[in-house]
């Protein structure tokens, strides 16, 4: 069937590979004269508005047509798309009637797209409706489905344009039957809608049965038209036109037809012909058309050879070649449950049977698909070196049945366009001017503004107080903002100067300090669940609490604490110890001798206090505590 395309794209999705959405129409080229598409009906890609012309189609009034999608209230695709397309239905009702079909789902069950009684209450408002004001006809339609949101809002749109849904109450559709069938449920989501000066026109409208291409059923409707006028009768079967037998002329017909014409018959039927009086009415004209035709065609089998008509071939509908009849079996299942399903919908157990078997096929065509494509890799491979012909005339059959469009370029073009990607075009002397400047003043350009970006200070809310220009509210807030910077001050002042003072008194004390922090870190590192502002009392006792008698951070560093348990590891492995006020105990960790232990030479004797042997370079050898290898400086970083 000639086809002609309209469409309407939709958007571009992540994670989709093609473009999702849109509408697409097909129109007969016979009657494509007669319709226009409006490109700017409607800003949105879900509808497309088609003009049908009055004067071709034989109609009262223009009738503006719309595909529409309505997407569903919780989608993230909805913009008020009902909304819009009542702005729309306004401004084209201006010239004439409208006609909507599509998804709209909405789900408006069997309630009323008319004023109901009104004939009761207009009697009240006679003198305030214009004289002209038409009734509603109140024509009750039924429903196999509930009411939602979505419904009403299309019920009401429906009132305010003067629209009526045609679903439900003409033959073929008489239920009222749903249109959309899915593992969940079922719903009527699918309407044909028109205005109410159409509904004469309307023959019929009904919803086809559930089958295996879509999850909603077709639905389709038939307006009364005239359109004979305007199509050449040869693309329309008419049973009352006779059907003329047809000659072919050969080289023996020149002679024939001079007997022919010779003969007493034909001369008579001729004589009689000119010597009849026609009427010029329309009936004259018939009968003199009629004697003459009859004349030509005694003429024509006697000098011509009659013309069998050949019958036209339909063309055949084309198949996947892996498709077989193990799919068409599927399918005619899928046929047959769908019709009964169309009558049963809330049968559970067919439901089942519908939605499996559509599964089932689905996988099974993806697995033949496959399968076909895998043979015929290995038939070409086969074939490219046993038998060339027939490898290129299967690849030729196999292009032919693909579906590609041709390039309109010239091969010069199309060469020169790829040869030319990838070249770095230069700019002009005044664009790269131009940027070589911006440059240069991007980099020279202070970013931190001293006015915008410098913090707020006390003096700042204290002026902004006292102006008076601020409400009370606000004014309180910066009091109490103000005394909370205050009093943070003062608090960091103090901890900054006990800060300060605890550090200088263990820094005093030697390495006291830093061995706490490292086998604190450690312990925190295994018990992870453990607190950091609180301290460790075994590891503060062991390595921060002093020998001897200090008076806290304010002690006299002259008084030399030692550590009778523990030896320096300095004085052992360097020779001598660098801290002035070292706090452990200056002998061999070998023989307690007074000499280091890199000079001892008694090597049978250990020390049971520094059970770590000098060739021992692990440091952190359990989560207990431990004294260090070698002596560090302390560095600290930071202000407080």
């Amino acid at each position: 069937m000639d086809l002609y395309q309209s469409q309407n794209l939709g958007k571009k999705i992540k994670g989709l590979r093609d473009i999702a959405g849109g509408i697409i129409v097909y129109i007969k080229k016979q009657i494509y004269p007669g319709i226009e598409y409006l490109k700017d009906g409607s800003q949105s890609p879900n509808r497309m508005w088609l003009k049908l012309n009055k004067t071709f189609f034989g109609t009262g009034t223009h009738i503006y047509l719309c595909a529409v999608y309505i997407p569903p209230l919780n989608s993230t695709h909805t913009a008020d798309d009902l909304l819009n397309l009542e702005a729309e239905i306004a401004n084209y009702s201006k010239y004439g009637d409208i006609a909507l079909i599509g998804d709209f789902n909405a789900r408006t069950g069997e309630q009323a797209d008319y004023i109901e009684n009104e004939n009761n209450s207009i009697q009240f408002l006679q003198d305030m409706l214009p004289q002209d004001y038409d009734l509603d006809s109140p024509i009750k339609r039924n429903n196999l489905d509930i009411l939602n949101q979505q419904g009403n809002n299309l019920l009401n749109m429906c009132l305010s344009s003067r629209l009526r849904i045609l679903n439900g109450r003409y033959l073929g559709d008489s239920l009222g039957y749903h249109t959309y069938f899915s593992k969940n449920g079922c719903s009527t989501v699918d309407y044909a809608i028109l205005s109410k000066d159409l509904l004469p026109s309307v023959e019929y409208f009904c919803t086809s049965d559930l089958n295996f291409l879509s999850d909603h059923v077709q639905i389709s409707f038939k307006l009364k038209c005239d359109i004979k006028q305007y199509i050449n009768k040869k693309d329309f079967n008419n049973n009352n036109m006779k059907k003329f037998t047809t000659y072919r002329w050969t080289d023996v017909s020149h002679g024939k037809m001079y007997e022919a014409l010779n003969s007493d018959e034909v001369k008579n039927k001729i004589l009689n012909f000119e010597i009849t009086h026609f009427v010029r009415n329309e009936k004259g004209i018939n009968e003199a058309s009629k004697s003459l035709t009859e004349i030509l065609d005694n003429v024509a089998s006697k000098t011509c050879i009659i013309k069998v008509p050949i019958k036209q071939k339909k063309s055949k509908i084309k198949k996947n070649p892996w498709s077989d009849n193990e799919l068409k079996d599927l399918k005619s299942k899928i046929n047959n449950l769908g019709k009964k399903l169309k009558h049963k919908p809330f049968d559970r157990n067919l439901k089942q049977q519908f939605f499996e078997t559509a599964k089932y096929l689905k996988k099974a065509s993806k697995k033949k698909k496959i399968q076909y494509q895998q043979q015929m890799i290995e038939k070409l491979s086969n074939l490219q070196t046993k038998d060339p012909q027939q490898f290129w005339k299967l690849l030729k059959s196999l292009r032919n049945n693909m579906n590609t469009t041709e390039i309109n370029m010239k091969s010069d073009n199309l060469t020169n366009h790829f040869q030319k990607q990838g070249l770095w075009n230069k700019p002009c002397d005044k664009a790269e001017d131009e940027i070589n400047l911006f440059l240069k003043n991007k980099e020279s350009e202070n970013r931190f503004n001293e006015i915008t970006d410098s913090p707020i200070t006390i003096s700042e809310t204290v002026h902004l107080e006292d102006s008076g220009e601020v409400p009370c509210e606000i004014k309180q807030q910066a009091i109490n903002v103000r005394s909370l910077i205050e009093r943070t001050v003062e608090e960091q002042s103090l901890v900054k100067q006990e800060m300060n003072s605890t550090i200088n008194w263990y820094f005093n004390r030697g390495l006291g300090w830093k061995l706490y922090d490292e086998q604190f870190r450690l312990r925190r590192s295994q018990e992870p669940a453990g607190s950091w502002s609180v301290i460790d009392t075994e590891l503060w006792l062991l390595y921060m609490q002093p020998a001897g008698p200090i008076n806290g951070p304010e002690f006299n560093i002259a008084q030399k604490p030692t550590n009778n348990f523990l030896k320096c590891y300095a004085y052992n492995y360097n020779g001598t110890c660098t801290q002035q006020y070292c706090t452990y105990k200056h002998a061999c960790l070998k023989c307690s001798g007074v000499h280091p232990v890199i000079y001892c030479t008694n090597s049978k004797v250990t020390n049971s206090n520094n059970p770590q042997s000098p060739g021992i370079v692990q440091r952190f050898r359990s989560v207990r505590p431990q004294a260090p290898q070698k002596t560090a400086s302390i560095s600290l970083y930071g202000s407080f």
